[in-house]
């Protein structure tokens, strides 16, 4: 089985919220045996709930996000097949301080649609915010989902 992380700051909002969408998508496009998915923070603390506003956007989508515990940085980090990060900033990070091979660590929108453009961090911010930023997870992930479909 093939492995997938998303990637954020705090692994509370949109890290957790892509892993989320992520196992929905996989389920309706028949990956969800052939990839697993998690997700992580490059400055997480591990066990923290999602955002109440994060858990409350994907509601609009049938997902449950109540029981999500945050995490740092998996030792393990270059197994993965897979690394998507949020920001460009997060990508660096993944190369220069936990040492990811560069050719296994993309940003979602650089990966999903060749743009060098960052998913804007909710942190702090409305109920509305959530919702965008789950929108564009959701756009997102739905194009991944169809080229890793195509890798199999």
């Amino acid at each position: 089985m093939k492995k997938l992380i998303f990637v954020c700051t705090g692994n509370t909002c949109r890290s957790s919220m892509a892993e989320e969408i992520a196992r929905g998508i996989f389920v309706k496009e028949q990956l969800q045996d052939l990839w697993s998915v998690e997700s992580a923070g490059v400055a997480a603390s591990d066990g923290q709930d999602a955002n109440e506003n994060a858990i409350e956007a994907l509601k609009a989508y049938g997902l449950d996000l109540s029981t999500h515990k945050s995490r740092r940085i998996p030792d393990n980090i270059n197994e993965y097949d897979l690394i998507l990060a949020m920001t460009n900033n997060h990508k660096r990070v993944l190369i220069d301080y936990f040492m990811v091979d560069k050719d296994k660590v993309y940003t979602l929108k650089e990966y999903a649609f060749a743009e060098d453009e960052d998913i804007v961090d909710p942190f702090g911010r409305d109920l509305a915010t959530y919702q965008e930023t789950a929108r564009e997870l959701y756009e997102a992930i739905s194009v991944v989902a169809k080229k890793i479909k195509k890798l199999v």
